[in-house]
């Protein structure tokens, strides 16, 4: 057998892909106060992210009435009009390294 057809077959791997760690509207309606300014920080102490070393995404999934101060790397479009819809304000954060 040709020695190509023996050797395993490996797949590319991104070794330069952004992961992001995402949280819901719906899960910050439950663990926070109306008024209150909400970031990467907060989200670990809650447990809603695991690290914060990784950037932040949010995402509009689940009912959103408070008005709030989201830090974050990145939202969704639909997560932005819901947040600006319901009174509160979106503060986009840089990832480290970016200038």
């Amino acid at each position: 057998m040709p020695l190509i057809r023996r050797l395993p077959k490996r797949g590319f791997i991104n070794e330069f892909k952004t992961t992001f760690r995402i949280a819901n509207l719906g899960q910050l309606e439950g663990l926070f106060q109306d008024g209150e300014t909400v970031g990467p920080k907060e989200l670990e102490a809650k447990g809603i992210i695991d690290r914060t070393n990784s950037p932040l995404k949010i995402l509009g999934g689940g009912t959103f009435t408070k008005r709030l101060e989201i830090s974050a790397h990145r939202f969704s479009q639909k997560s932005l009009e819901v947040i600006q819809k319901a009174g509160g304000t979106v503060v986009l954060l840089k990832k480290s390294g970016d200038t």
